[in-house]
């Protein structure tokens, strides 16, 4: 009887193996929770986990390529918004790719979204891989005007 006593007092005493999920966690106050329409009129950037894998748009990378892609976007003339869907996602993991966005640009909640996106369905969210650069000219095609 006192092992069974003394092995329910551990396991509430022990540490919990599985962090909490993002949901739960706390969010500043700089991100807003809004849902959007990815077919709407304003430009969005989805960031999500699919199998523990970050994606980018549907697209997996990983946070080195995030921290690459956050660069980019804050050079555009007009930001996007920038989505973290926080679902299967720990806290730790949130936390972390909340920083690299604010580390690229500053967040205001009509920018920078931080939710269970449940109007988005996640499976199906797969883009075409990005279009590759032009080809360079070749030599000569170069024909100045007279």
């Amino acid at each position: 009887m006192a092992w069974l006593i003394l092995g329910v007092a551990l396991a509430f005493a022990a540490p919990k193996t599985n962090a909490a999920l993002a949901p739960m966690c706390a969010m500043p106050d700089n991100w807003g929770a809004a849902p959007f329409n990815m077919r709407g009129p304003e430009p969005v950037n989805l960031v999500f986990l699919r199998d523990g894998k970050i994606q980018w748009n549907g697209s997996p990378i990983d946070e080195q390529t995030l921290q690459i892609y956050l660069g980019i976007v804050k050079r555009l003339p007009r930001q996007p918004i920038t989505a973290i869907d926080s679902r299967g996602m720990d806290c730790a993991t949130a936390e972390r790719l909340r920083t690299y966005v604010e580390e690229s640009f500053p967040c205001v909640p009509d920018l920078c979204r931080f939710a269970a996106f449940e109007n988005i369905r996640l499976e199906d969210y797969r883009y075409a891989p990005p279009p590759s650069p032009p080809a360079p000219p070749s030599a000569g095609t170069f024909r100045p005007s007279k």
